[in-house]
């Protein structure tokens, strides 16, 4: 049989009897049949601790059969690893570039130790992680590889399967800016079949302070955008004036 035909068939055969398991835990914790989970828990630890090398003619073939869904396991896991690495380290960049202060202000606003609303405290946090997301990408980055749970810079089996080249091309500041208009987009979209009905999406204070928090952005991204403009404006109004003042004086270098 060919080499890669055969590497096809093992793999679309760990790939099935992967999605079996899956589901099949699943099935067993949604429908609370936790018992059944239990034995399938006692089954792979004792499949695991079961000593390799038993002088049994049919024994090691046994063994494979006990192990092979642990493998199965294990398999899955390896294949999702950068995945579930890529989306801690979303999560801590999400975390790190405000949701923190969300958690502190909420909390704060919970025991009256400040006075100001629940609605001002989501345009003040939508607000400040949208534009720390984008303007200190760099710091928050590297609180992600130091600090996150993966603890890239850490870690062998991160360096290994490359998780921190895989977060610095997806994170990069195009990305975060277009997940944001993304988000508000979304938003705004259903804010508005929502309006045209009479009916508020959540309260309309919350709305309010989500459009507005939106509007603040949108104000500091084109600021953004178009300050390599007003760098060199400045060094051109001094020519413009320079040239000018040559001009009225009749010093110009020409005549």
């Amino acid at each position: 049989m060919n080499r890669n035909i055969k590497a096809v068939l093992i793999i679309s055969a760990y790939t099935l009897l992967s999605i079996i398991i899956f589901s099949g835990l699943v099935y067993l914790i949604s429908n609370n049949q936790y018992k059944y989970l239990y034995i399938f828990i006692g089954y792979i630890f004792f499949a695991l601790v079961l000593p390799k090398n038993i002088k049994y003619k049919y024994y090691p073939f046994i063994h494979k059969i006990l192990l092979f869904p642990i493998s199965v396991i294990y398999f899955i896991l390896s294949l999702i690893m950068p995945f579930i690495a890529l989306l801690a380290n979303i999560i801590t960049y999400i975390f790190a570039a405000g949701v923190w202060l969300l958690v502190i202000l909420s909390y704060l606003k919970s025991y009256n130790i400040i006075t100001i609303s629940y609605p001002m405290i989501i345009y003040i946090s939508a607000t400040f992680i949208s534009i720390i997301s984008i303007v200190c990408r760099e710091i928050l980055l590297n609180f992600t590889y130091n600090y996150g749970i993966m603890r890239v810079r850490e870690s062998k089996k991160m360096n290994r399967i490359k998780v921190k080249e895989l977060t610095d091309g997806v994170i990069t500041r195009n990305v975060v800016r277009f997940s944001i208009y993304s988000f508000y987009f979304i938003y705004i979209v259903i804010f508005s079949l929502y309006y045209i009905n009479n009916i508020d999406m959540i309260t309309s204070e919350y709305d309010k302070s989500i459009l507005q928090a939106f509007i603040t952005f949108l104000a500091f991204d084109n600021i953004v955008l178009n300050c390599s403009d007003i760098k060199t404006l400045p060094t051109q109004a001094l020519t413009l004036i320079y040239n000018s003042l040559k001009k009225s004086l009749h010093i110009d270098d020409n005549e």
